[in-house]
């Protein structure tokens, strides 16, 4: 089950395309415009910070030393995917999407 939203309405912003936008204060003190529809299906359920938190969990469940951002295509980890549970890594200059638990054997393990 998703977790309920985090905003609050605030006041009317414009409308676009038909649709309408809004004034939302997140839960965490941030001001945003979003489209109501969004907000109203569950699409949208915080300013960003939600996605932010998920991903800093996964993250630090990471094993030591692989935590690490690497710059261009350089070997290691890049990224967490909060919608599929994946980690996103560079191994041989290609980009490998792995679960942590392969992360962990094949870190462990010293190999690829």
């Amino acid at each position: 089950m998703r977790e309920p939203s985090r905003l609050t309405k605030l006041r009317y912003s414009h409308v676009k395309n038909e649709q309408s936008y809004f004034w939302y204060r997140c839960e965490c003190g941030t001001e945003k415009v979003i489209q109501k529809s969004s907000v109203l299906r569950g699409l949208t359920r915080s300013c960003g910070c939600l996605r932010r938190e998920k991903a800093a969990i996964h993250i630090n469940n990471l094993p030591e030393g692989v935590r690490g951002r690497g710059a261009g295509r350089k070997p290691g980890f890049k990224g967490f995917n909060t919608n599929t549970g994946k980690v996103r890594i560079i191994v041989n200059g290609r980009r490998k999407y792995i679960t942590q638990e392969e992360l962990a054997e094949m870190y462990y393990s010293g190999g690829q």
